[in-house]
């Protein structure tokens, strides 16, 4: 960008956005729960660092401009980072909602002819 100043011509530099990185990259709530999205923009330099958030989904979790999820009703939504400086800049967390903590539990293995069973590691249990 250039300023004419009094005849002089003033050059001013911007820090070139690089990338945008999201932590957690996926994250697990029950309905009612929030939870916490930070964004890391690089290089640590950029002159703009804010990002704007959004949901794929508001019926299952909304999300506000700090990055601070709410849990809404039972499925899965994609919450999205955009760069302010460049649009074309973007990075997701893919968001689990569940009614309560037994609807994330892999019970593939039980077969419920079975009238006892052996748990023998804590994998078995989550």
């Amino acid at each position: 960008m250039f300023t004419r100043v009094t005849g002089l011509f003033i050059l001013h530099f911007s820090r070139i956005l690089g990338a945008i990185s999201v932590t957690p990259e996926a994250l697990t709530l029950t309905v009612g729960e929030t939870g916490q999205i930070t964004a890391t923009v690089s290089p640590a330099n950029a002159s703009n660092k804010k990002v704007n958030w959004s949901s794929s989904d508001e019926g299952v979790a909304t999300v506000d401009g700090n990055g601070k999820v709410t849990a809404v009703d039972y499925g899965i939504a994609t919450i999205t980072a955009t760069s302010a400086a460049d649009n074309t800049k973007t990075v997701t967390c893919k968001v689990i909602v569940a009614n309560d903590w037994s609807n994330l539990a892999d019970t593939s293995w039980y077969d419920d002819s079975q009238t006892s069973f052996t748990i023998s590691t804590a994998a078995e249990l989550a």
